[in-house]
């Protein structure tokens, strides 16, 4: 499996918006190929996306099909280039 997190700076306190619109992000993932986790979190620094898949190309385009609903969604939304890292799941628990 594969990690994906990517930070998107300049996005701190708009938790709230995608919170309101937490079911249409839902269903514009659900059911995607390979996709086995996504989670959406507001930090500090701003909007945190972490994506786990069977393949790295999977855990892309998830994170590409965020990004580009959110351009059509809230094309006002501010937003910087994301800080990502990648990398291979070595453990993993599920409670």
């Amino acid at each position: 499996m594969h990690l994906e997190i990517r930070l998107f700076p300049g996005m701190a306190g708009q938790g709230g918006r995608l919170a309101a619109r937490r079911s249409e992000i839902e269903d514009l993932l659900r059911g995607m190929p390979g996709l086995r986790t996504f989670e959406l979190a507001e930090t500090r620094e701003g909007v945190a996306l972490v994506a786990v898949a069977d393949e790295p190309a999977a855990a892309a385009e998830g994170h590409r099909r965020f990004a580009a609903w959110v351009a059509t969604q809230l094309p006002d939304l501010e937003r910087q280039d994301a800080f990502t890292v990648t990398g291979a799941v070595i453990a993993r628990l599920e409670a």
